[in-house]
């Protein structure tokens, strides 16, 4: 496999984990897709010393550079703020989660889950949390991708109706 291939595979494996890290790190859409890009171009300049895109080795890379890469704006972003704070400019309060917050919140998200019936949840719960495609989901599940895709979709359909009637 060359690189251009290497690099094609990997962007298709991860691309939606990547941005879907950057964006729980950031909780902005264009600040995600900076980090993801930022992260990918990382990762494109050192494709030529990663194994199989698909091993676990070059999984963890892609997730370490691009929770860097996102951990990094956010830091840069609170700079600015903290500068422009400094100018007297309204000053905005950022705080990190706790690591009990953070907790709480895989709690409530799991609480939630249990809550779809089994077959969204199982494909939300392989996708997100172990990160297969909806290929691999397809072919373990011994369904159509167009099944995997139409339960993902309506089970974060039902997880946002229940996280709002939560809130």
């Amino acid at each position: 496999m060359n690189n251009q291939e290497r690099i094609e595979k990997i962007y298709q494996l991860y691309e939606q984990k990547m941005y879907w890290i950057a964006y729980s790190i950031l909780g902005d859409v264009s600040d995600a897709e900076d980090a993801v890009q930022d992260a990918f171009l990382k990762v494109v300049r050192l494709v030529h010393k990663l194994e199989d895109p698909a091993s676990d080795r070059t999984k963890r890379f892609v997730i370490r550079t691009i929770q860097s890469a996102a951990i990094d704006r956010y830091r840069k972003k609170k700079k600015d703020r903290e500068n422009r704070s400094d100018q007297d400019v309204e000053s905005v309060d950022i705080s990190v989660p706790s690591h009990e917050d953070l907790l709480g919140e895989i709690q409530d998200i799991q609480i939630l889950l249990q809550k779809l019936p089994e077959a969204e949840r199982e494909v939300i719960e392989l996708h997100m949390i172990r990160g297969m495609s909806f290929e691999e989901i397809s072919g373990e599940k011994k369904a159509s991708l167009a099944a995997v895709r139409k339960r993902y979709e309506r089970g974060m359909k039902q997880l946002r109706m229940l996280a709002g009637e939560e809130s």
